[in-house]
């Protein structure tokens, strides 16, 4: 497996599944921001992570399992709030 790292700042499509999501950082720019974490291709699909930083504040998820989690269909994310960063770290 190849890891691979993107990072976004709004909502976006990171990559088409299957793949296995290792860690997730989220920053929070001007004011606090979320990120919602979902198992889809074009939102709308399995819930699976929410993450929430203060302004300003950096908030990390590290999957528990040495592989990473399961997005069979893609990873997907939902950011909300002024000017966050989302960066994931990810295999194929």
């Amino acid at each position: 497996m190849a890891t691979r790292l993107k990072a976004v700042a709004a909502t976006a499509k990171i990559a088409d599944g299957p793949l296995f999501l290792k860690s997730l950082t989220l920053t929070g720019g001007s004011d606090a921001a979320t990120v919602l974490v979902q198992d889809t291709a074009a939102g709308g699909g399995t819930d699976v992570i929410k993450l929430a930083a203060a302004a300003g504040v950096v908030a990390n998820w590290v999957s528990g399992d040495a592989d990473g989690v399961l997005f069979s269909v893609g990873l997907y994310v939902t950011v909300a709030g002024t000017t966050p960063s989302v960066c994931a770290e990810y295999e194929v």
